[in-house]
């Protein structure tokens, strides 16, 4: 069962194949938009409201935070607010990406942890999953966000692609796979597709980390899986 806040699967679907698949993105969805720089003092209030969005997210859930309580919590009138997030849609789709690229300098320290190939990235799976067990109803948020059927979608999508092939390239250029590509994509899909499982106790997250952990073996095989890394 998918925890509370997310999606709905069909039933006899796999999770994993009704995830975007990042190679089909350009083809599929609309390109995502870049806004024009900020100005310091414009940057320093969306980080006041990211930073109020952040907290009300991590105790209400997406749900059951509101826009007026996030212009009152970042001590800035609602007129204000809107000028910067449209939507409640739009302000969880940019918090989404601040937190990837948060947990992806996080990542990046641990892409060097273990001797071998799978133990480097069982290391890396192990922290994302902490991270969203740590942080439910923002991991649920951002996770609801980044599969949603959304202008913003876009966006999210493209940002959590970029950076994964900095957190897993150290890794998969050490196999010298030839298909570097094919192993990002599927680990991204599969990822994604594990921290939507139930996360909620250790017992939760030692499961998922055993299926993610069988699934990249499957997919880098066995001998690239025990490969020393030098």
């Amino acid at each position: 069962m998918i925890s509370r806040g997310m999606p709905p699967v069909k039933t006899g679907v796999p999770f994993f194949y009704m995830l975007p698949d990042p190679t089909q993105q350009k083809a599929d969805m609309p390109q995502a938009t870049h806004p024009a720089p900020l100005s310091p003092t414009q940057a320093g209030t969306r980080d006041k409201i990211l930073q109020a969005a952040r907290q009300l997210l991590e105790i209400h859930g997406a749900q059951g935070t509101q826009m007026m309580d996030v212009a009152k919590a970042a001590g800035i009138g609602r007129a204000t607010l809107y000028r910067y997030y449209r939507t409640r849609e739009q302000l969880v789709a940019d918090l989404t990406q601040e937190w990837s690229r948060e947990a992806a300098r996080q990542l990046a320290g641990k892409a060097l942890t273990g001797h071998t190939v799978g133990e480097r990235l069982e290391a890396i799976l192990r922290t994302i999953l902490a991270e969203a067990r740590k942080h439910p109803q923002l991991s649920q948020a951002a996770l609801s966000s980044l599969i949603a059927d959304h202008e913003h979608a876009a966006a999210i999508q493209e940002e959590v692609a970029s950076l994964l092939p900095d957190v897993f390239a150290p890794i998969v250029q050490a196999m010298g796979t030839a298909d570097f590509t094919r192993v990002i994509d599927a680990g991204h899909r599969l990822l994604l597709g594990t921290l939507a499982m139930p996360n909620n106790s250790k017992a939760d997250m030692d499961n998922a980390l055993k299926t993610l952990v069988f699934a990249m073996k499957r997919l880098i095989g066995e001998k690239a899986w025990n490969q020393i890394c030098r």
